[in-house]
Parts: structure tokens; sequence; C-alpha cells
């Protein structure tokens, strides 16, 4: 789900442009999938850079990382309700800014929903409002089989760290192996978007990440794209 040329989240159709990015969490210097660009002549692409929150319980494969769909304009908060009660069921709600998740408990009161069934919950809920406001994917080494735990409104932030930096680039190769820089994004250091015109492109292409900063930095971003054929 990348963003369009307005800066707007969107669904690709099924012949989405290569250069699409979904949100992904980044803490560290790296390089996306390799992708295949041939065709294109030129590409507006739209880099956004997500306010966020990443849960960190404790236990294993049991961490969200809450994604604000708008950029640079969010102040979301979620939150994790515990009922207290026995045979709840799991449920999402929104009220202004504020996105509750309601967990489900056993027989005897005990939580037990996971981070995939809060996923699949968002995902199938019928409240347009939170859809359009938030999305959960999976923290990273996490295979949301793990059950989560109360959490009191915290809100989702900007780029987390100490003077964090993001630069995006375009990475293209002409033989399979060696990359060379050809374009890139405008620094990141907040959340927001930036918009450029990319290309020519060679027939192999992938993104590329270089994380600055101290302490634990992290960012979430996507890229959406309107690719021009030859």
């Amino acid at each position: 789900m990348p963003l369009d040329q307005n800066g707007q989240w969107y669904n690709p159709p099924d012949d989405a442009v290569p250069f699409d990015l979904a949100p992904t969490y980044i803490t560290t210097s790296s390089s996306g999938p390799v992708f295949g660009a041939g065709g294109y002549d030129s590409a507006q692409c739209v880099l956004g850079s997500h306010e966020f929150y990443a849960t960190a319980f404790t236990g294993s494969h049991n961490d969200i990382v809450w994604v604000a769909k708008t950029p640079g304009a969010s102040s979301l908060t979620i939150e994790y309700v515990d009922p207290g009660t026995s045979s709840a069921a799991l449920y999402t709600d929104i009220s202004g800014s504020a996105v509750s998740v309601y967990l489900a408990t056993s027989t005897l009161s005990a939580v037990t929903t996971t981070a995939a069934q809060i996923i699949a919950e968002v995902k199938d809920d019928s409240v347009a409002a939170i859809e359009n406001a938030v999305l959960p994917i999976l923290a990273p080494a996490n295979n949301g089989s793990g059950v989560v735990y109360a959490l009191a409104p915290t809100a989702l932030a900007p780029p987390t760290g100490n003077s964090p930096t993001l630069d995006v680039s375009l990475q293209q190769t002409d033989d399979g192996t060696n990359f060379y820089e050809s374009d890139s994004f405008a620094q990141q250091t907040a959340a927001g978007v930036d918009r450029q015109v990319f290309g020519p492109f060679a027939d192999s292409c992938r993104w590329s990440y270089v994380v600055g900063g101290t302490g634990s930095v992290a960012f979430v971003i996507s890229v959406g794209a309107k690719a021009k054929d030859d």
C-alpha cells in the first residue's frame, strides 16, 4: 500500500509498477530486493516517511509496528485494552485520533490475542476510519504467533533516535552484480513526503537505505510511483 502523487495511500492495481515499496521498518543501512525496471523510461516517485510506534513486549513473536497512513500529519495513539473479563472477543475501535484494540480473553480471563490476530482484525475491520488511519505490520523477526499484553495509549511518532537521518536512493545494475546509485530522495530527518522524478533505468534496480544518527534509530518508509513506458 504505497503513496500516490498526492501523498495519499492507495491499493496498487495488479499491474502496479515495480518501484512501489510497501511500508518498511528500517533500523540499519541495507538494500532492498532487486526488481526489474526494463521497459520504463522514467518514474515519478513519492517517498513517505511515516509516524509509527513499534511495540516491544516481553516474549517473542508478539510485536507490531503501527504505521500512520498519512505521513507528517499524524496525532494518532494506539492502546491495547485488557477487558479483565472472561471470554471477551477481539475488536478494534477509533475515537478521534485514538485507536483502541480490545483484546480477547479465555474463560479464565487471560489475554489470548496474538499479534497476527490483531493485524487480521484491523485488515478485516468494517470501520473505515481505522483502515484509513493506521496500518499494523509485523515487527522484524516476528511471525505474529505470540500473545500480546495490555498497552497504555501511546502516540505514533516521527523517526526515533538521536539526530536520525535516512538516505533513500535507487541503485541500478547492468550486469546483475555491480550496483551504482542513479537517483536519490532528499535526506529524511522527520515524517513527511518527498517527490522526485527518476530515470532512465537499467534492467534491474533496488532501493538502498543509509541510516545515520545514534541511539535506536528507526524509520518507516513507503514509495509510490507512476512510471512512464519507453
